[in-house]
């Protein structure tokens, strides 16, 4: 059964001249404290009923001295060893304890209460309590005041001129006590340190009476951490949206203004959008921006100066990126000082040169450009390259292994550039087809690096050609190709076949007379060369008829060459 609800039942049984026929309760008991040997009296129902109290104990299960003065009345005594906590009474082996714990004090004086708990030096108190016989002193927070008993337990005191907050103190021949609660007086700053700051700057303030401070202000904004020290510091951060002002402190004793101003420094801390080109618009966000004072501020990205839209708060300022501007920190300038931000804006990065435009793998490569800075990734044709960035104009790169000809291009967190010429690796020819063939003869070269190639040649001798890719050229074999090697030539250098090109044999009718040769070839044979292997034409002078355009012929000694055009029809060979 609830305890309540029996404490109101017993009241209401009583009321009608009912005796409960349930255990005993205790409802109260007075005083509600007390040393040991002195008495206390125990008010409920039910002490005789059906069975007397036949034990009284306090809490630490110390038994008690007592008697029954009637069925809603026991007087007891404090017993030695007793401390704090309920009491007990037990009836028939059972034990009902008080909805309230019994306050053992000392023997010395024991202050309850006191009033105002607030005041100047000067101010009345009075201290109220039990066991103050003989006081001989008054403290308050450890200064003696000057006091008066008229009444049994209450001392009237007067708070000192050099009192501070703190807990009161009475001493009797008894003892000494020290009060739980604080005796407040009005806080003063008499400083603070630093005296400017941006948001989150540790301030220590000092003064006096600061104990148990309930807030700081900033200007008009309250800080939301501070720190209680001593009776004569507290220790504040600098709140966001503060701005330059007195400083109060607001302790259970009042309020104290300072008289000088804590200077708030401007401080940036963020801004959106983080990138974007010239003409976007951006907003900074912080504290200290001295709100409407546009003309006092100035507002850079990465040293230019930017136009500012509209009237900015304390906290937020809303700019154009402008003309000319690069990626870097943004800066604010007011009256304070300055504020940088931590991290940079980005602009879209721009490739105006590199130099040189061409080479192999493990070429060093310096670009130069705008916005490199926190570049991220530097590549050849899609190939990634180890880089470093110089500044925020020039990257110094090594063109990686496995890069071709094609575009560099660099990541930044603000974009990707690309530069708009070509980095042109030197060309590789790596097969060709067919193996040999007459002049005239269409050859596929492969292999990679082979845009914007300038020449294709058959063992030195400019063929005609079409690039078809970069990993593809088609060339016709010249009229006056001999058998060897296949060049490419690009702008990157010069690329040569890992085989000769060979030009096809012919079968040819050749009639020795004499004093010429004769010789017959295939139809549209454009030109080649007849090699004279058993020194046929070995006299000093020979003719040889001439059915079709330029022919070379070849002796062991010599080499003779047709210079004549296609309507002649003999030539004199000499050695």
């Amino acid at each position: 059964m609830n305890s309540n609800f029996r404490i109101c039942l017993r009241i209401l049984l009583s009321l009608l001249g009912i005796s409960p026929a349930f255990g005993q309760t205790i409802t109260n008991f007075s005083p509600s404290l007390g040393s040991p040997g002195e008495s206390i009296q125990i008010q409920g129902f039910g002490f005789f009923n059906a069975g007397a109290v036949t034990a009284v104990s306090f809490f630490n299960n110390k038994s008690a001295s007592f008697f029954l003065a009637s069925d809603n009345q026991i007087n007891a005594t404090i017993p030695t060893g007793a401390t704090t906590g309920p009491v007990g009474l037990t009836r028939n082996g059972s034990t009902t304890f008080s909805p309230a714990n019994f306050l053992v004090i000392g023997n010395g004086p024991y202050v309850t209460n006191f009033s105002p708990l607030l005041g100047n030096s000067g101010t009345p108190v009075q201290i109220s309590g039990v066991h103050f016989t003989s006081i001989t002193s008054v403290k308050f927070n450890g200064t003696a005041a000057s006091f008066t008993q008229t009444v049994v337990d209450r001392v009237d005191a007067t708070v000192p001129v050099a009192a501070t907050t703190g807990p009161i103190t009475i001493t009797s021949a008894s003892g000494t006590y020290i009060t739980t609660n604080n005796f407040y007086l009005p806080p003063s700053v008499t400083g603070f340190s630093p005296s400017s700051g941006r948001v989150g700057t540790n301030v220590i303030i000092r003064g006096v009476n600061l104990t148990n401070a309930t807030g700081v202000h900033f200007g008009s904004i309250a800080a939301s951490s501070f720190t209680v020290t001593a009776n004569t510091n507290v220790t504040v951060t600098v709140p966001i949206g503060a701005i330059t002002g007195p400083v109060t402190v607001q302790t259970p004793g009042g309020s104290f203004v300072t008289v000088s101003n804590f200077v708030v420094l401007p401080a940036i801390l963020g801004f959106n959008p983080p990138k974007g080109n010239v003409g976007t618009n951006v907003v900074v966000t912080g504290s200290g921006f001295n709100g409407s004072a546009n003309n006092n501020l100035i507002l850079k990205f990465n040293g230019t100066t930017a136009s500012i839209i509209g009237t900015p708060s304390t906290t937020s300022i809303t700019s154009t990126v402008p003309n000319g501007a690069t990626s870097g920190p943004i800066t604010v300038t007011t009256t304070n000082g300055v504020a940088t931000s931590d991290v940079n804006f980005f602009l879209p990065p721009s490739i105006s040169n590199v130099s040189p435009s061409s080479g192999p793998a493990g070429t060093p490569v310096v670009m130069t450009g705008a916005n490199f800075t926190n570049a991220t990734d530097v590549s050849f044709a899609g190939v990634s390259a180890t880089f470093t960035v110089n500044n925020n104009t020039q990257i110094s790169t090594v063109a990686p292994v496995g890069g071709a000809t094609g575009r560099i291009t660099v990541t930044t967190p603000g974009g990707i550039a690309t530069n708009t010429a070509l980095f042109f690796y030197p060309p590789v020819i790596t097969t060709f087809t067919p193996a040999s063939g007459l002049p005239g003869t269409n050859v596929t070269i492969n292999g990679v690096n082979f845009t914007n190639a300038t020449a294709v040649k058959f063992a030195g001798s400019n063929a005609s050609f079409t690039i078809v890719n970069d990993g593809k050229i088609t060339a016709t074999v010249p009229t006056n190709a001999i058998t060897g090697v296949i060049t490419v030539t690009g702008p990157g250098g010069t690329a040569v076949s890992p085989s000769s090109f060979f030009i096809d044999t012919v079968s040819l009718t050749v009639q020795l007379l004499a004093n010429y040769v004769s010789v017959t070839w295939p139809t549209n044979t454009i030109g080649f060369t007849l090699q004279d292997t058993t020194n046929l034409l070995s006299t000093n002078t020979a003719w040889l008829a001439v059915t079709s355009p330029p022919v070379t012929l070849q002796n062991g000694v010599n080499t003779y060459t047709n210079a004549l055009n296609a309507s002649a029809r003999f030539f004199r060979l000499k050695k």
